[in-house]
């Protein structure tokens, strides 16, 4: 048996896991491109956003193993960090279009000054955080970063991991910072939240967590270095005793309302200085379509247990406090202002210090009382 907890030490599974996640690919882009009903097709395209860190891990994991897939390994990683970077650059060339579309179409946007500048600079950033995700590659680098973590120098799954986590907190955060403002919340995505063009599917959350979970389980080297039992030690999933269900629940509703008083101290001194307030009511029509009472169920618990057992989870322990509480905040940037990513930022350390005196169970189920009462608020019609 090994330091992680399996007995097998030559992964011998590689090629099965390998062949199941490309058979799965295979069938999400099939189900995904038209196959099936409307939630069948969100089922797969949600399988598809975590399939390229699914696969990254696999070929990580299994380096550690067969060295030979080292060099699979890097050029998996270059594919994920330009999906990222993809992603990004079109959300954010999207969010500057009028909601009523550009006369001449998208090409349209390199003709007008303004939106021609943004358009370059989004790219340009998006680029230069792309290439810096890049620098654990530089050895000096990945050392200096693993001495004040608990990370291995000489682990390439180490150090694939930081490179991703680089990207997915550097790239996002580029269209906010060059527009200001974030894309969901642009004229272009509210008007397609309102005429219902852009609403998901009604299980989208859950898939979501389905996903999540199977991305969480495959990338702390489920059945290549890691049981069962060792996977749930890993990720600090653990049966939660009543009174730390308890202490969840109402630290949960405690938080909801810190935070309220926060957010309103926060945009009042933003404000103050002029800088651009997140817009709560439009972040309210951009989520409206959840706001029933199965609907927030569903939000806050995909939410709330898909980001404990991938931040708190599979994070914490390699990269410590900050650096996930960092990529928290980032991943919200696309609905967030400034002032609500530095909420979001302060509350990821909150749920990262529950989960570092008990459990991610203990974070997941204060994480989702949260968002159970901000959301069951603000579909009572009480802006907090």
């Amino acid at each position: 048996m090994n330091k992680y907890g399996n007995e097998k030490e030559d992964g011998t599974y590689l090629p099965g896991i390998a062949l199941i996640l490309a058979g799965l690919f295979a069938c999400l882009a099939l189900v995904a491109c038209g196959c099936g009903g409307v939630e069948l097709q969100e089922f797969a395209w949600s399988g598809l956003e975590v399939f390229p860190l699914a696969f990254l891990a696999i070929l990580a994991w299994g380096s550690t193993r067969r060295p030979e897939l080292r060099w699979a390994a890097y050029l998996w990683l270059l594919f994920t960090v330009f999906i990222i970077y993809a992603a990004t650059l079109v959300f954010g060339i999207l969010s500057l279009i009028p909601p009523g579309g550009l006369p001449g179409g998208t090409g349209a946007l390199l003709e007008n000054g303004a939106t021609s500048r943004s358009t370059w600079l989004i790219a340009a950033g998006c680029f230069v955080a792309g290439l810096f995700s890049l620098m654990p590659f530089e050895r000096a680098f990945f050392t200096r970063f693993a001495r004040r973590l608990p990370l291995d120098a000489d682990s390439p799954v180490h150090m694939l991991a930081l490179c991703v986590v680089l990207a997915a907190t550097l790239i996002p955060l580029v269209p906010l910072l060059v527009t200001g403002s974030p894309p969901y919340l642009s004229p272009f995505f509210l008007a397609g939240a309102q005429t219902g063009g852009i609403t998901p599917a009604a299980g989208v959350g859950l898939y979501s967590l389905f996903w999540m979970t199977v991305l969480s389980v495959v990338a702390v080297g489920f059945w290549i270095t890691r049981n069962g039992t060792a996977v749930l030690a890993r990720l600090g999933l653990v049966r939660p005793t009543v009174r730390e269900c308890a202490l969840a629940v109402g630290g949960g509703a405690g938080l909801a309302g810190f935070f309220t008083l926060f957010n309103m101290g926060i945009g009042a001194l933003w404000g103050a200085f002029g800088w651009p307030v997140t817009d709560t009511a439009a972040f309210t029509v951009l989520i409206a379509h959840t706001l029933t009472p199965t609907g927030i169920l569903l939000l806050a618990v995909s939410a709330g247990v898909g980001e404990e057992i991938a931040f708190r989870g599979v994070l914490q322990p390699r990269f410590g406090i900050i650096i996930p509480s960092l990529l928290f905040a980032s991943l919200h940037s696309f609905q967030y202002g400034w002032d609500g990513l530095i909420s979001v930022f302060l509350l990821g350390i909150a749920f990262a210090l529950i989960r570092r005196r008990t459990s991610t169970t203990v974070s997941a189920i204060t994480h989702t009382v949260y968002d159970l009462v901000l959301l069951a608020a603000l579909m009572a019609g009480v802006a907090l």
